[in-house]
């Protein structure tokens, strides 16, 4: 699960309803816990793009002075990660299978995630 933070200037409110409308738009299944966390989902397993692949995360905002603090985790899950992970190993004399895996399941969620927030 790959972690970070971002900070953001204005009213937690203000940052709230931009994730939302943000998440939405990304065609993103969210479930609020309470004001300030939000876990989602995104993807389907049926596609061909890898910015498509199942990923599941979750942000947490809180105040940090006048900023706030947002901190988010994501992955990829389900079956596409595990059988890339597979052929990643099985082919790894390949060269090329392992580096498709690893930006599949590591990279695109950081990216989906910088995207994400880059909005807000």
């Amino acid at each position: 699960m790959t972690q970070g933070e971002h900070l953001v200037g204005g009213d937690i409110g203000l940052v709230r309803d931009r994730i939302r409308i943000i998440l939405a738009a990304a065609n993103c299944r969210t479930q609020w816990k309470g004001a300030s966390e939000v876990e989602f989902r995104h993807g389907t397993l049926l596609t061909q793009t890898a910015t498509m692949i199942p990923k599941r995360g979750r942000m947490t905002l809180s105040r940090q002075g006048d900023q706030v603090r947002i901190d988010w985790a994501v992955e990829s899950v389900g079956f596409a990660k595990w059988w890339l992970i597979i052929w990643g190993v099985l082919f790894c004399w390949l060269i090329f299978p392992p580096f498709v895996a690893y930006h599949v399941v590591v990279r695109k969620p950081e990216e989906f995630m910088s995207n994400l927030l880059a909005g807000v």
